[in-house]
């Protein structure tokens, strides 16, 4: 799970492989993000901006450099502090997915964007 700062940009990557586990690129790509506030919004490949695929930069990943498969999603800055469960997805080519969350930290200056009642330990 990654932790920003509110404010922040926030951006999630995904490697999808084939059934041999070699880099590979599904016929779709999905984000699906759910916010702190519980609302699912879906990022499509090729019909949202936020997701782009480009090589794989991420240092000591088993693929990096790889051109395939690798799909960034850029959310931009997030300014509500909570959990955010998110979902990368392929379909056709390539089926797979994972799921993850990261965490928006609330800032110590400024006002708090809440997604209302924090439930837990």
């Amino acid at each position: 799970m990654g932790s920003y700062i509110q404010g922040n940009e926030v951006t999630l990557f995904e490697q999808f492989l084939d059934q041999n586990d070699v880099p590979a690129d599904p016929t779709t790509v999905t984000f699906y993000i759910r916010s702190a506030a519980g609302a699912v919004t879906a990022y499509v490949h090729g019909v949202d901006a936020e997701v782009v695929r480009q090589p794989n930069d991420v240092e000591g990943s088993p693929y990096f450099g790889a051109t395939d498969g690798f799909y960034v999603c850029n959310l931009g800055p997030v300014s509500m502090a909570g959990k955010w469960p998110y979902r990368p997805e392929g379909s056709g080519a390539v089926v797979a997915a994972n799921e993850y969350e990261f965490e928006i930290e609330p800032s110590s200056t400024i006002a708090p964007v809440s997604g209302g009642p924090q439930f837990g330990p």
